[in-house]
């Protein structure tokens, strides 16, 4: 199925990210709304350099977490930064075994988003 990043990722809120550190409590929670074939599974990932952003097999994989049936999601472990960070939230297709696969031949049906994350 074809499907834009909008049909693929509907809707992600983004809540409680006034503090990124590792902590019991989820600091980053959220909705994805997910079409036929998508694991049911979000994965935060971390480039730790220039080279690893929107890179295949790269980036840190730090949490992941379910997509429960009404799509929520909650990331528990969260690295602590003192400035800003950038992740990529990614979701992988039934098939794939490899959470840090980053589809992005053509931008319209990626499975990653970039997200920039800060403390406060």
């Amino acid at each position: 199925m074809n499907n834009s990043i909008s049909s693929l990722i509907a809707i992600v809120l983004l809540q409680g990210a006034t503090q990124c550190s590792t902590q019991s409590v989820a600091p980053i929670t959220g909705t994805i709304i997910l079409t036929e074939g998508w694991k049911p599974v979000v994965y935060l990932i971390q480039p730790r350099n220039f080279l690893e952003i929107a890179s295949n097999y790269s980036g840190l994989v730090v949490d992941s977490a379910v997509i429960g049936s009404d799509g929520k999601f909650a990331f528990t472990k969260v690295p602590q930064t003192e400035g800003k960070a950038l992740f990529q939230l990614c979701i992988q297709k039934n098939a794939n075994r490899f959470p840090n696969q980053l589809l992005d031949d053509n931008p319209l049906v990626s499975n990653y988003m970039p997200v920039v994350l800060q403390k406060g």
